[in-house]
């Protein structure tokens, strides 16, 4: 967790969290903080710092595997979209 008070732009990040109380994106514990500056979980080591330094490994794992897993979703959402396109039957799921 990074150090507290601190002051950029004028504006001043004494540690508080904004925002309502989250989940941290990467491993669900309820210890995920937000203040003016930083997202950070202790317990998974997520880190990103809005003032500059940006986002640790941890963040930036967790970043690759959202953009991956979006552009799956994109992906199966078009495979989709051509075989009821051509009106052919899924191999899984929405049988009728």
């Amino acid at each position: 967790m990074p150090n507290f008070p601190k002051s950029r732009n004028g504006w001043t990040d004494d540690g508080r969290e904004v925002g309502p109380k989250g989940r941290c994106p990467n491993c669900g514990s309820d210890r995920y903080r937000v203040t003016v500056s930083t997202e950070a979980c202790p317990a998974c080591g997520l880190e990103f710092n809005y003032w500059g330094a940006g986002g640790n490994a941890v963040y930036e794992r967790y970043e690759e595997r959202e953009r991956r897993a979006a552009e799956d979703r994109a992906w199966d959402e078009a495979f989709r979209a051509s075989l009821e396109e051509r009106d052919l039957v899924p191999l899984w799921g929405d049988d009728e």
